[in-house]
């Protein structure tokens, strides 16, 4: 499963993203790479065999935000999601 995690830098308002060395092999071990009090959108290719036997690599996107995390990350966060879906191509 590859994947990037983006994050929102707090001077720039850009969205960034976060760089890993290897792909992920299991929702397990993305979910102990998130940060503990900061919200993360991840956006992972999923390999999946369609009915017919076609494999297809669908984008998908996940929205991180834990219990921890402060209320200006939320809104900061929240704020930007559809923009950020829409320019990942995960909306469609």
């Amino acid at each position: 499963m590859d994947r990037r995690k983006e994050c929102i830098d707090k001077e720039s308002y850009e969205i960034k993203r976060d760089e890993t060395e290897s792909p992920i092999d299991s929702i397990e071990s993305l979910i102990e790479e998130l940060p503990e009090n900061s919200p993360r959108y991840i956006v992972m290719s999923f390999p999946m065999k369609t009915k017919d036997g076609r494999l297809q690599t669908p984008l998908v996107m996940l929205y991180w935000i834990p219990p921890t995390t402060g209320q200006a990350n939320r809104m900061l966060y929240a704020g930007a999601l559809e923009q950020f879906r829409d320019k990942a191509g995960v909306s469609k």
